[in-house]
């Protein structure tokens, strides 16, 4: 991540411009990579009495992509971090993660409730399906507040 900011920095750059760009590269990195385990989760047999393991190409390719996706998620983690030092003034900055935190971990609760709801492994592709457009939508509003601010 620092070195993509650098990298799309000028001197007389905003620094929130790079940032911004950065953090939509990063949920798009993140999405890119998790239609691949949909995928892969939709074409494994809804009733079968063979192990996932025994699907090499689709077990593998499920855990690969998923691993490929969190990278983005950590890039966007640390431009948003790096976005609230920017924005946040530093009398608020407690207070705004104390409202990030209660997000993420409603996000949390729901994402363990969809999985106590669903628990058949025939469901998984469902919670990942839903997974993937809690994603999309974090992508869009991220993009929409990038574009509000007429950073890009």
């Amino acid at each position: 991540m620092p070195w993509a900011v650098s990298w799309m920095s000028s001197p007389r750059t905003n620094p929130i411009v790079p940032l911004s760009r950065v953090g939509i590269w990063g949920f798009s990195w993140q999405l890119a990579n998790l239609i691949p385990p949909i995928f892969s989760l939709s074409l494994l047999p809804a009733s079968s009495d063979t192990p996932a393991a025994s699907h090499l190409f689709l077990t593998t390719n499920l855990f690969l992509f998923l691993a490929l996706s969190r990278l983005g998620l950590w890039m966007h983690n640390l431009v948003v971090q790096t976005l609230v030092q920017i924005e946040i003034p530093a009398a608020h900055r407690v207070q705004f993660s104390g409202v990030e935190m209660a997000f993420e971990s409603a996000a949390e609760v729901a994402r363990w409730g969809c999985t106590a709801l669903w628990p058949q492994p025939q469901r998984f592709k469902d919670v990942a399906a839903a997974g993937a457009v809690v994603v999309f939508w974090c992508w869009l509003s991220f993009t929409l507040w990038v574009w509000r601010k007429r950073v890009l």
